[in-house]
């Protein structure tokens, strides 16, 4: 076929699309209530956070599409993220201690130092370290 440009092309997609998702709702992909997950952003409940822990002893931290069976409400995606930013055991939330603080300022400071070394002059210090 020739090469088709501009409008006409467009409306070709456009009628491939029509045909291809025509029997979509316009939820932007999202399920319906009805289909058991909800059409937007919701707040965890205590009751879905037990369910979640309760999955993660049985399952483990790793099989998140076995642990979101057993928290009917949420998919696998809203149970990794849910279990890795909140009810992870471990996790250490709130500002930085002092010695936190102080380790990463000096460790920025060790990678400028680095950086700053210019590449010419590193490859040279490294070639007459191997001739020594």
């Amino acid at each position: 076929g020739g090469d088709r440009s501009g409008p006409e092309r467009a409306g070709a997609w456009a009628r491939r699309a029509g045909r291809r998702h025509s029997g979509r709702r316009g939820t932007g992909g999202m399920k319906s209530p009805q289909q058991g997950k909800p059409a937007g952003p919701r707040h965890w409940t205590t009751e879905e956070d037990a369910l979640l822990r309760e999955a993660v002893k049985r399952h483990g931290p790793g099989n998140w599409r076995t642990v979101a069976t057993f928290v009917p409400s949420r998919s696998r995606t809203q149970c990794l993220q849910r279990w890795n930013k909140v009810l992870k055991p471990g996790l250490l939330k709130g500002p930085w201690s002092r010695e936190e603080d102080h380790l990463l300022r000096c460790l920025v400071e060790q990678s400028l130092q680095c950086l700053s070394t210019s590449p010419s002059k590193a490859t040279a210090d490294a070639d007459a370290d191997a001739d020594a």
